[in-house]
């Protein structure tokens, strides 16, 4: 199997063991072990605000029509 780098090019070949895979080595199934052993190096602590952390309400001020006032967003909005 060829190792490579984007920056450095080509670094040389490495032998591993194929049997724990079975008879073909599928390219996915490589790449699925690949990805998945990077995502479980990464640390894990980003985090998004739920609902009830979010400052203010998603819901529009009032009816986009038929009130003779300008378009308006959620409460959030500056204008």
């Amino acid at each position: 199997m060829k190792v490579q780098s984007y920056s450095a090019g080509k670094l040389g070949q490495i032998e591993f063991d194929a049997k724990p895979f079975g008879e073909k080595v599928f390219y996915r199934t490589l790449k699925d072990a690949v990805v998945m052993y990077q995502a479980n190096k990464r640390q894990g602590t980003a985090k998004v605000k739920t609902r009830s952390e979010v400052h203010g309400s998603g819901k529009k001020t009032w009816s986009q029509k038929h009130t003779g006032q300008a378009r308006a967003g959620d409460k959030k909005s500056p204008l």
